[in-house]
């Protein structure tokens, strides 16, 4: 277990490094009745709120409540509640509403498919939560499928999307529409202004 200067860690942490080594990187903080378990990372200045947190590696400057078991966070992305999120991928700037929860493991304990360019691909793994892009945001309650795939920018506003979310989607009860792009970019915009960080003319390019 390796904690570098600067980082926070409160009382009524534990740290299981049976299975592999734990970082906690300058700047982090990890709250009171948190369970990491390595192999594990904690990027910097990223808060760990609580639960369980095992095999994971967590980028910087995101917010992290929950349990999460197997995942990648890139950085700068919030999981600020309760929910289970397990051997998923998550990029920058992504956003989960309370209680989004993703499924990686089907009830028939068969192999998963994901769905790739119009069909579903078989993945070769028993375990697979969700694939979720930059900037992507998720509301409150969502529950995403085996094998979910979630697009670039996207904003999933119902319960139980679709297993496969296009880029710039604004999808809701009603189906999956195309977002408003001016819109898109105002959101994130102002997602990113509140961690400090600017949306330059390149990130517009990209977008």
């Amino acid at each position: 277990v390796t904690v570098e200067r600067g980082a926070s860690i409160e009382p009524f942490v534990v740290f299981d490094a049976a299975a592999g080594p734990i970082l906690v990187s300058k700047g982090a903080t990890v709250a009171a009745f948190t369970r990491l378990v390595g192999p594990c990372f904690i990027g910097a200045d990223t808060v760990i709120v609580g639960d369980r947190v095992a095999n994971c590696s967590i980028g910087e400057r995101s917010k992290i409540r929950g349990e999460m078991s197997s995942s990648i966070v890139l950085g700068h992305s919030n999981k600020g509640h309760t929910g289970f999120v397990g051997h998923s991928y998550l990029g920058r700037w992504v956003n989960l509403g309370a209680g989004t929860t993703t499924s990686n493991l089907k009830n028939t304990y068969g192999l998963v498919k994901m769905p790739l360019n119009n069909h579903d691909e078989n993945t070769g793994r028993q375990f697979l939560g969700a694939l979720i892009a930059d900037h992507a945001k998720l509301g409150i309650g969502t529950y995403l499928s085996t094998g979910s795939v979630v697009g670039f920018a996207s904003h999933v506003i119902a319960p139980r999307p679709p297993r496969f979310v296009p880029s710039f989607a604004w999808v809701t009860s009603e189906g999956v529409a195309r977002a408003d792009f001016e819109k898109i970019e105002q959101i994130a915009t102002t997602a990113m202004e509140r961690r400090g960080v600017a949306f330059t003319p390149a990130l517009h390019e990209l977008f």
